[in-house]
């Protein structure tokens, strides 16, 4: 797909467009957690809709740094894990507890099964939580009964309980005391116990709640056999100033396909990564992404949407021809065109001088499937727009139609072949500045009426 797409990019002349996007709809997800741990890192999504208080006693520990060098304490095999009360001071050679900040009242709302994080108190005491907080290994109900029930106030993410189930296996050695029950990395059990011997938390980081992100697709359709591999291109775009944690897209669409991702370099476009593993991108920052289906029965042309997300930020809005994925599949070889669109202002909008002006967008596209008669045309979606467009086939050496602009037009396309067209769009009234819902949409439909290939650009006359 890399040659694909560098094949086509040779065709435009003026670079690849610079998609528009619309305004987002303004959302917001959970505020995370990162636990750096000397056995990995594991993140935590923070439940500040079920327990406010808490969550914001935890976020003051972390930006106090209360945290750095604290040490899991604790460890109860089938239990939980708990840490939050006691650094490691490599200046004295011992543990010092946390300074404590004032105690806070109970919030139990969520039920302490495996995988949540929940206040440790004191027995008899449901209002004496503090500093210290424990992760649950296995479903503890019972403790939801317990003087009111021991407040849950994150749940661990993704793979991190795979970190925490570590930090359980680990040795335990009785120290006395709160140490009692302490996990141990390569202690002997006779000399003075060091930094190394501990399970450390190096520190506690907080990424808060993002805007939803932006996002991308090249291109916007494809067209193969049962039994091939459609692949694309998505770019994630991070406007916000903090890092967005753990990004990545998945189909939101049911389709008879198995979905894969990666991450790629956006400057080679080399895959980088690990497939199907989300990502964190920096404030400000862009994530480009492989993404590919493998159908597993043909069907139809379907329009794909992909959701967009990123753990601490609700998915990017859905924008057809922006950042969805058009895909069909056939039981026999199809033609299959990648194709990609370029307007005079290089932003992916095509500008028409007045509300009787005409406005020109170009698309390049090549078929990477088998020959075929194509027929070009284009429309505005689901969306009745003031306009009319009219569309040439060029010479890709200079951009002269090379037949007289239709609603229609047909073209021999060769396997791998490459060509160029023209469109023409004519106002017949004023069209808002509204790049998520006025667009058009260039098609490449095969002599049975699919389609083949696709792309868009938005429009207005402002």
């Amino acid at each position: 797909m890399m040659c694909i797409r560098s094949c086509v990019l040779k065709l435009l002349s003026s670079g690849l467009v610079a998609l528009c996007i619309a305004d987002p709809q303004v959302g917001l997800a959970a505020t995370i957690a990162r636990v750096h741990s000397v056995l990995g890192d594991f993140d935590l999504e923070l439940l500040e809709d079920t327990a406010p208080v808490t969550v914001e006693n935890f976020l003051k520990y972390v930006r106090d740094g209360d945290y750095v060098d604290m040490f899991f304490h604790r460890s109860v095999p089938g239990f939980v894990v708990q840490g939050g009360g006691f650094i490691f001071d490599e200046t004295l050679g011992q543990p010092v507890a946390v300074q404590k900040d004032p105690p806070i009242a109970n919030e139990f709302n969520v039920s302490n099964t495996r995988g949540t994080v929940a206040m440790a108190r004191l027995s008899g005491q449901p209002d004496s939580a503090t500093s210290q907080w424990f992760v649950n290994l296995e479903d503890n109900t019972a403790l939801d009964s317990v003087d009111g029930g021991f407040t849950v106030f994150a749940r661990v993410l993704g793979d991190g309980m795979d970190v925490v189930d570590a930090i359980a296996t680990l040795d335990i050695f009785s120290f006395g005391g709160v140490f009692s029950e302490t996990p141990t990395i390569n202690y002997d059990g006779v000399s003075d116990v060091e930094k190394a011997n501990l399970a450390i938390v190096s520190s506690v980081e907080a990424f808060p709640q993002l805007t939803p992100p932006f996002a991308s697709v090249l291109p916007g359709s494809r067209s193969v056999e049962v039994g091939s591999t459609a692949t694309g291109f998505a770019s994630i775009i991070n406007s916000g100033s903090t890092t967005a944690v753990g990004c990545s897209l998945r189909p939101a669409s049911s389709v008879a396909a198995d979905f894969l991702m990666q991450t790629t370099d956006p400057l080679t476009n080399a895959l980088i990564g690990t497939p199907d593993t989300p990502v964190d991108i920096p404030g400000g920052g862009t994530q480009t992404f492989l993404f590919s289906f493998a159908p597993t029965q043909a069907f139809e042309t379907t329009e794909i949407q992909l959701e967009f997300s990123c753990v601490n930020a609700e998915a990017a809005a859905t924008i057809v021809g922006l950042n969805t994925f058009s895909l069909s599949a056939s039981t026999a070889p199809v033609a299959d065109i990648v194709a990609l669109a370029a307007t005079l202002t290089g932003d992916g909008i095509t500008r028409i001088p007045g509300v009787t002006g005409t406005g020109v967008f170009s698309v390049a596209n090549v078929n990477v499937g088998t020959a075929g008669t194509i027929s070009v045309s284009a429309d505005t979606g689901g969306t009745a727009l003031p306009v009319s467009v009219v569309v040439c086939e060029t010479n890709p050496g200079n951009g002269a139609c090379l037949q007289a602009p239709a609603e229609i037009v047909e073209s021999q396309m060769a396997s791998n072949g490459s060509a160029t067209f023209s469109f023409f769009v004519q106002a017949n009234g004023s069209v808002t500045f509204d790049p998520a819902a006025n667009r058009v949409f260039a098609r490449f439909r095969d002599a049975t009426g699919g389609v083949r290939g696709s792309t868009s650009v938005a429009v207005t006359t402002q």
